[in-house]
């Protein structure tokens, strides 16, 4: 299955210079779709599969037990307008 990935919103936090947004999953067909919250700092992206893990991980930072994925900003342009081979989350290393 391929599948690309948009960028559907980001809200900036002008204090922090973080970014909060939403990926959009979705095959070709349009029969599979997914979405991802994510953070961006430092010229890396943080996945999170739920807006409640975002939100624990913003309060909480790395003392945070929610479910995660790192990805340096270089690796998500691979990845952003390309075709991916299956759905964007499993090509992440979640901890």
């Amino acid at each position: 299955m391929i599948t690309v990935i948009e960028e559907v919103h980001e809200e900036s936090i002008n204090e922090t210079g973080k970014i909060f947004g939403l990926l959009y999953n979705y095959s070709l067909d349009r029969e599979t779709k997914d979405s991802l919250c994510y953070i961006f700092t430092q010229k890396n992206y943080i996945f999170f599969e739920t807006m409640i893990d975002m939100f624990d991980y913003y309060l909480y930072g790395e003392h945070s037990k929610s479910k995660r994925s790192y990805l340096p900003e270089k690796d998500y342009d691979k990845y952003i307008g390309h075709k991916i081979d299956g759905k964007f989350a499993d090509h992440l290393k979640w901890i």
